[in-house]
């Protein structure tokens, strides 16, 4: 995996440590940033539960819906559009 983007209010603009394949900084992302984004390959998810939702339909929303999408909130685990990630075979994973 390659990181391009890394997102936190509260690291913005801190260098993101102990990844060395590039000098990534840390961004404070919005639903907007995200949906202009359409060359992810990857996005993984790691909000408070309820949170995700906005930034997951923005990608959705962007006509990118061949990223893998892993989800670590509980925003999506009983949704049926999505995969629990044991189970893989999905773009869109829900951890169990």
């Amino acid at each position: 995996m390659d990181l391009r983007h890394v997102s936190s209010r509260a690291l913005a603009s801190q260098k993101l440590k102990g990844y060395e394949k590039r000098y990534i900084i840390y961004e404070n992302l919005s639903v907007e940033d995200v949906w202009k984004m359409t060359d992810i390959d990857y996005w993984v998810m790691a909000l408070p539960n309820g949170v995700a939702m906005p930034w997951i339909d923005a990608i959705k929303e962007n006509g990118n819906n061949e990223s893998l999408m892993i989800d670590l909130s509980a925003d999506y685990r009983f949704d049926p559009e999505w995969t629990v990630l044991r189970n893989g075979g999905s773009n869109w994973n829900s951890t169990p």
